[in-house]
């Protein structure tokens, strides 16, 4: 053995025990100071990973060189270099005593690259954080201790910016249509006369449902590397959307291979597609894992349904086969109410009118139908009768349809009545004021009359009263004076001629419409003059003993159900007459 091999191995082994005396010198006094109450001693935590050896040189204590060497574009050494402190979203803290600095924690706003901790002149320990990147990054770690755990003279933090990541997400569903249609009308049977009509009115209700369908989204993702020096190790691109806690994984295509090294300062631009299980809104989140020195990124996107991308059979088209066409594009549920005439026939026998209304949607074609089918008895063999309302609606001076029947007078509906000064149409109009008698008649006789002529069997009791009424018009006008006796035989007339335009004697009553009714109620009350003159003695019997004005109340109700004119019996009429003469006296 030489002498200079000799002496390098006499210096290793005097370095050994100087080592090996100071540790047994420290373990001693940490001991003892202990045992005195003077020393508090701190187990350093253990750290996340293990560190590795890395050889100190002066270079290394700058963090920019030490950090670039590493493979990070930022570096941060904290200063005072022993001192808690934050900086750049970075914090750390140092836990020691008198003797010094034992081990060191840390957090971040963002996932760490690396950790240098220092010991003076002796090896750097590196703690690399970059493998956790692949499952997100470490933002915080503790018990970072020095090389052979001696006293920390300072710490490194190293770092790339991560992968910056955006995205967007546009949805789609589709919409099909369905619609419905009923067809109705206020009549389902009629009976009438020859030559008569009678306004049906009819309603057609269409209504629309929806369903939607293969509700999606889709979208781009852009993966920016905002290093200017570090390419980005990329290992794999998902994107998943949250309904609620329902989870869907999209298909995401950024048409390279991974793992993918993104250069520094370029992008990787990715499309991804998600079929949902529902249209409810909610959450799309990407997530970019990587491995290496660069962290991956993130983003996230509302998912939010708007209108329909597609939809089918949004409008029809609907037709009815008595009106037309009701609409030609109806879009949204709506209803057509119209009117149509049933009628005039010429002949008797049974008819039956049906109506159909259809639809038809614009896209498919689909179509659909509802009718409704009036049920039409014409009266044979004797007829029917109608009142004076429908007679009075249905000259040829309306305003409702024309009842030729009218043309069998001689001249029409303006043929002259007798010696009134009127017409026939004009003598219906003309309301029997202060319960005028010869209009009463006139009014029942003229209905009759035409009823007649319509075809409409007679009584014996109606061809009674028929002559007794020409007569009486022969020889009397509106303003002829009359007793009250022969007032009550021209009532007891239009009663009989009353009860054989109402149905309730003779072939029965014909059906009748809405504009008849109308017409029919319009007829000044009986007795208006009188009335009023009853209004007066109902006054003052008001003032008089309770029991005079529990009778006038009664009087009150008598004379409201005697409100048409020529309905009324003339035995009614002086029933009701008879109580208002006794109201008078008692007053």
């Amino acid at each position: 053995m030489d002498e200079e091999h000799f002496s390098a191995i006499t210096r290793s082994m005097g370095q050994e025990l100087t080592r090996r005396g100071a540790l047994a010198r420290l373990v001693g006094g940490l001991a003892a100071a202990a045992g005195a109450g003077q020393l508090a001693i701190r187990v350093a935590r253990a750290a996340s990973v293990t560190p590795y050896e890395w050889p100190s040189t002066p270079e290394r204590n700058n963090a920019a060189r030490a950090c670039a060497e590493l493979g990070y574009e930022h570096g941060l050494k904290p200063n005072p270099e022993t001192a808690d402190g934050s900086r750049d979203g970075i914090s750390w803290d140092f836990h020691g005593g008198p003797e010094g600095i034992s081990f060191v924690d840390w957090s971040s706003q963002f996932p760490m690259g690396a950790v240098v901790v220092k010991a003076g002149s002796d090896y750097n320990l590196v703690y690399d954080y970059s493998k956790t990147n692949a499952t997100g990054g470490t933002t915080s770690d503790t018990g970072l201790y020095a090389y052979d755990s001696k006293k920390i003279s300072h710490v490194i933090f190293c770092w790339n910016t991560a992968l910056q990541a955006k995205k967007s997400a546009e949805t789609s569903y589709d919409r099909a249509w369905e619609w419905t249609i009923d067809k109705s009308a206020d009549q389902s049977s009629l009976t009438l006369s020859t030559g008569q009509a009678f306004a049906v009115n009819y309603s057609v209700k269409v209504n629309s449902t929806s369903t939607d369908a293969n509700p999606a989204v889709e979208g781009e993702i852009t993966i920016t590397n905002p290093n200017a020096s570090v390419a980005a190790t990329i290992e794999s691109v998902t994107d998943v959307i949250n309904q609620g806690g329902t989870e869907t994984v999209a298909t995401v295509d950024c048409g390279v291979t991974f793992p993918y090294s993104l250069p520094a300062g370029s992008k990787l631009i990715c499309s991804y597609q998600a079929d949902l299980p529902t249209r409810k809104d909610g959450k799309n989140t990407v997530r970019v894992l990587t491995s290496g020195t660069v962290p991956g990124g993130s983003a996230q996107a509302d998912v939010t349904f708007g209108a329909p991308t597609a939809e089918t059979d949004k409008c029809v088209s609907v037709d009815d086969s008595l009106q037309g066409v009701l609409d030609g594009n109806l879009c949204k549920p709506a209803t057509f109410n119209y009117t149509r005439n049933v009628g005039p026939y010429d002949t008797c026998g049974d008819v039956t009118v049906d109506n159909t209304a259809t639809f038809k949607t614009n896209d498919t074609g689909t179509t659909g139908s509802d009718s409704w089918t009036v049920k039409v008895k014409l009266a044979c063999g004797g007829g029917c009768t109608l009142t004076q309302g429908y007679w009075k609606t249905h000259s040829e001076l309306g305003p409702a349809p024309y009842d030729d029947t009218w043309a069998k007078l001689a001249n029409g509906a303006n043929t002259p009545f007798y010696s009134s000064g009127q017409s026939y149409h004009k003598v219906l109009w003309t309301p029997p004021a202060g319960g005028n008698v010869y209009y009463q008649l006139a009014h029942q006789y003229i209905a009759a009359k035409l009823n007649l002529l319509n075809g409409a069997s007679s009584t014996p009791a109606v061809d009674a009263a028929i002559s007794a009424a020409e007569a009486f018009f022969a020889s009397n006008t509106p303003t002829t004076t009359l007793s009250k006796q022969q007032q009550q035989t021209l009532r007891g007339y239009a009663s009989t001629l009353g009860s054989f335009n109402e149905g309730a004697i003779g072939p029965g009553h014909c059906s009748e419409d809405k504009t008849s009714n109308d017409a029919f109620n319009e007829a000044e009350p009986a007795g208006k003059g009188k009335n009023k003159k009853a209004k007066k003695r109902k006054k003052k019997g008001r003032k008089g003993k309770k029991g005079g004005k529990g009778k006038n109340q009664k009087g009150k109700k008598r004379k409201q159900a005697h409100v048409n004119d020529d309905s009324v019996t003339p035995a009614r009429k002086r029933k009701g007459g008879k109580k208002r003469g006794k109201g008078k006296h008692r007053s």
